[in-house]
């Protein structure tokens, strides 16, 4: 799949989980429907970065994580919201140790907030980490401790944002 084709299926997928209207009390339509279109297409230039190793395997494993990795971030940004992604949040998330779109917690704020790009990778590292250390969990709950801090809790947290992905990718299938 190419970038134009993935970008356009992950702008789909945003819009469909916060439509644009649901910020047309902070900012232009036509400005969230651009901010929109430029975060779908550094998740997708990020993850089919042959530097990037995807989630998923399997010919669709790339856009599988491009799903996973925004359905994360539509959850943790309050649905896309401007200020969280530009890290112009007061303080940030989780009491100031939170910044930008996926709200990174194991990075610097700098880290977190240089790109959509950096973002985008630094979330899809974290999130194989919360796979690999909560792996015991059912697969709806693996994300715990990306949510959470830890594999103990965030598990309800974990199954809302697995299950938008999984549900997303189950409903809509991209095109080739």
């Amino acid at each position: 799949m190419d970038t134009a084709t993935l970008a356009a299926y992950l702008f789909t997928a945003m819009k469909f989980w916060s439509p644009l209207t649901n910020h047309a009390y902070r900012e232009n339509i036509a400005i969230t429907e651009a901010r929109y279109l430029q975060i779908a297409n550094d998740v997708a230039e990020q993850v089919l970065d042959p530097t990037e190793m995807p989630l998923f395997a399997g010919e669709d494993g790339r856009a599988q994580t491009g799903i996973y990795v925004l359905a994360t971030g539509s959850f943790e940004s309050g649905g896309f919201r401007a200020d969280v992604q530009f890290c112009e949040s007061t303080g940030g998330g989780d009491s100031g140790r939170s910044w930008g779109l996926f709200q990174d917690q194991m990075d610097s704020k700098d880290a977190s907030c240089l790109s959509m790009r950096q973002a985008t990778h630094l979330a899809i590292k974290h999130i194989r980490r919360s796979f690999e250390d909560c792996a015991n969990l059912p697969q709806e709950e693996r994300l715990a401790e990306y949510a959470s801090g830890s594999c103990g809790a965030g598990r309800k947290a974990s199954a809302t944002r697995v299950l938008r992905a999984m549900n997303y990718w189950r409903d809509h299938k991209p095109t080739k």
